[in-house]
């Protein structure tokens, strides 16, 4: 993920779908937005999407597959003009996940990086980096909420209403700011902060279509954007050429194991070093904390509640 920088792709075209229906009629309660939220995620359990990314460093645009299956299966596979051996692979399993980088573009050297799900959440790289496959999950609107997750509001924040929950994690309370529209109910934007107010990523979804035969609204385009320890975002822009809901066939045995390719190191994530792990796999002349600035959610303060401007105005 932090070798990724996303941008505009271009525009695809997709059939005429439905309108989005109206979830409320009158102002929400918190539980009617979290039980909104769920019932479209109980919609899909798989999902086949093709998808066209931009990789920071590669002469030209990434093309590939994101395959889903709930609740922690995750496969996102794309290569320069189609071909996977030149791309990225990020996948996830019950057990644990992977970034296998196989780019030799700017100097960098394929590497498999992984972690179990448990471990990492206990590592010492996790109180500085975010790495979360789940997020991906997030951003194509499927939405979890634990039980013990705390939840609060709605908050009005502008035009949208905003939900903020909270989760005891072994590193101090974990923060999620989702922004909700408020007809649809879609989430719009999420943002993670830790048990100090700071900032550690976000993921935006836009363009959303409606496929009625299964009752649920899906983006065409999400972005992910993590913040490292040195203040440096990292980006991921993903288009959606399309989608195929519950429809998945693939040997599980194959789809949902992490890659183990011969004469590629492989790199446990909860054994290494926060700071050589960032300085490792940054991308060269990627954005800085000050360049992005004005894209980020504004800090969040729990009890004092500031939010953040979807838009980044």
């Amino acid at each position: 993920i932090l070798l990724l920088s996303g941008c505009q792709s271009p525009r695809w075209f997709q059939p005429k779908s439905a309108a989005i229906p109206s979830a409320f009629h009158a102002a929400p309660t918190a539980d009617q937005i979290v039980e909104t939220i769920q019932r479209n995620t109980a919609g899909v359990q798989q999902l086949n999407s093709n998808v066209k990314v931009v990789m920071d460093g590669m002469p030209a645009s990434a093309s590939g597959t994101l395959l889903l299956e709930r609740p922690n299966r995750l496969r996102l596979k794309v290569g320069v003009l189609g071909m996977t051996g030149s791309g990225i692979d990020i996948g996830s399993n019950a057990e644990r996940f992977w970034i296998f980088n196989k780019s030799t573009f700017g100097g960098s050297r394929p590497t498999v990086y992984f972690a179990n799900h448990q471990e990492y959440a206990n590592s010492p790289l996790h109180q500085t980096v975010q790495l979360r496959p789940q997020w991906i999950l997030d951003a194509m609107g499927l939405v979890e909420f634990d039980p013990a997750e705390r939840v609060e509001g709605p908050f009005q924040k502008h035009d949208n209403l905003e939900l903020v929950t909270t989760l005891s994690a072994p590193s101090g309370d974990m923060h999620r700011v989702l922004t909700i529209d408020p007809q649809t109910g879609l989430v719009l934007q999420q943002a993670l902060y830790d048990s100090q107010n700071r900032l550690l990523g976000w993921a935006r979804s836009s363009k959303h279509r409606y496929f009625q035969e299964h009752n649920v609204s899906l983006p065409q385009h999400i972005e992910l954007n993590m913040v490292g320890p040195n203040g440096q975002q990292t980006k991921l822009s993903v288009q959606i050429q399309s989608h195929t809901i519950n429809a998945l066939y693939v040997d599980p045995q194959v789809t949902w194991t992490m890659p183990r390719p011969a004469d590629v190191p492989v790199v446990d994530l909860t054994r290494v070093d926060p700071s050589a792990f960032q300085q490792s796999v940054a991308p060269p002349g990627g954005a800085s904390y000050l360049a992005m600035e004005e894209t980020r959610p504004r800090p969040f303060r729990l009890g004092k509640l500031t939010g953040f401007d979807l838009f980044g105005k």
